[in-house]
């Protein structure tokens, strides 16, 4: 995604970026992921939430009966109001960086919903 609503030149390119790993390992892998294989994917800190937001779609990026697991380090999501006076939440953070990235269209339905 590019954001454009700036004039800025920023590009996000995770999703494309997990998409090509996932190309790049069914093509050169001795062992492709097939039904039965076991993928284990995260991250950690910043990398762990956006790990945490791309896992609900690893699913649909793997052949089908690959079995996956997340592990996702420091990951720390609390949807709790800032401490401090001033403090932006990790609510208002979340929906920035959707924005920005423009990935809002990868909120699921239900999670639009309820936030």
């Amino acid at each position: 995604a590019k954001d454009t609503s700036s004039g800025s030149n920023w590009h996000f390119r995770g999703q494309d970026l997990l998409r090509a790993t996932l190309d790049a390992l069914q093509i050169r892998a001795k062992n492709p992921l097939a039904k039965g294989h076991v993928l284990y994917f995260g991250g950690c800190s910043a990398g762990g939430r956006g790990a945490l937001f791309t896992y609900e779609y690893l699913a649909e990026m793997v052949p089908e009966g690959v079995k996956t697991y997340g592990i996702f380090d420091s990951a720390m999501w609390v949807d709790v109001e800032p401490l401090l006076p001033g403090g932006v939440s990790f609510r208002a953070q979340t929906k920035a960086v959707l924005s920005m990235t423009n990935a809002s269209g990868r909120v699921g339905v239900k999670c639009d919903a309820a936030y």
